[in-house]
């Protein structure tokens, strides 16, 4: 494997991966909680390690995707096709990953990307979303968690992993969902999202778009989008928390590092503690 000879980095994966149900092993799983230091070239945000303690998951091969289905009818959300979770009200509907050459040390980072559908008839808050990165031998390379705020009836979040160093490039990625059995109050809003731009200099994917709180309340929101290229999801990008006064429209963006993308689907939610 070369390492790049200009400022972008040299997509050696680019994988859409249709979802195959599973239970996640024991073996799989980090006996520890903490935050890795080794950010990909140019990310913004800090992926964590987390614990998974015998949640149901879901594994994912290199064949292609499944999108989400129509159907249903007026009594309920729509017909969604997706995999188990590890949530009953909640399926994985896409995910993928992508996987370069950091061109400060040719050090392999992997950046991901899940869309996810709230299948049940009430809105479900504080989704977190464990995405582990599983090697050719099974190993565990590393973990990414993400907070969903909040997914309505039939609607779809997002979340992801920006820039993990997995020094070698995964087969496959495992994940496992957990939400409140609750609704915490969180709520879905509006993300006016502008455009994708790309920064092959700082090697950035760069969501440009705008939140306008629609309340009389200050607000705090979180927002993920995953990225594509030639439609298959290679990375994430967050910007979370953000504060937003009462009334206010607030320019936001969301970057990270990774393999360059053409397009994003953004989900924006309100967070409450």
């Amino acid at each position: 494997m070369s390492k790049p000879t200009s400022s972008t980095p040299s997509p050696i994966a680019r994988r859409r991966s249709r979802l195959l149900a599973g239970v996640v092993a024991a073996a799989l799983l980090l006996g520890a909680c903490g935050s890795d230091d080794d950010d990909g070239a140019g990310a913004d945000t800090t992926e964590t390690t987390a614990d998974v303690t015998g949640d149901e998951g879901t594994g994912v091969d290199g064949s292609n995707g499944t999108d989400g289905g129509d159907g249903g009818d007026d009594s309920g959300p729509a017909e969604i096709e997706g995999e188990p979770s590890g949530d009953d009200r909640i399926v994985v509907v896409e995910s993928g990953f992508g996987s370069w050459e950091d061109v400060r040390d040719g050090v392999i980072t992997t950046g991901s990307g899940v869309e996810l559908a709230n299948v049940s008839d009430e809105t479900v808050t504080n989704v977190v979303v464990t995405i582990k990165y599983i090697g050719d031998d099974d190993s565990v390379l590393g973990t990414s968690v993400g907070k969903i705020g909040a997914i309505e009836p039939g609607g779809t979040g997002h979340a992801g992993g920006a820039g993990y160093r997995t020094k070698v490039e995964p087969a496959s990625l495992q994940i496992s969902v957990e939400a409140d059995a609750t609704s915490s109050g969180a709520e879905v809003i509006e993300y006016d999202q502008e455009k994708l731009n790309r920064d092959d200099r700082a090697l950035l994917n760069i969501v440009v778009g705008s939140i306008t709180n629609p309340t009389d309340e200050d607000i705090e929101v979180s927002l993920w989008c995953v990225i594509r290229a030639d439609g298959e999801i290679v990375a994430s990008t967050q910007n979370t928390p953000l504060k937003i006064a009462a009334g206010a429209t607030h320019v936001a963006n969301a970057s990270s590092g990774g393999v360059p993308g053409d397009s994003a689907d953004c989900s924006l939610s309100t967070i409450v503690s």
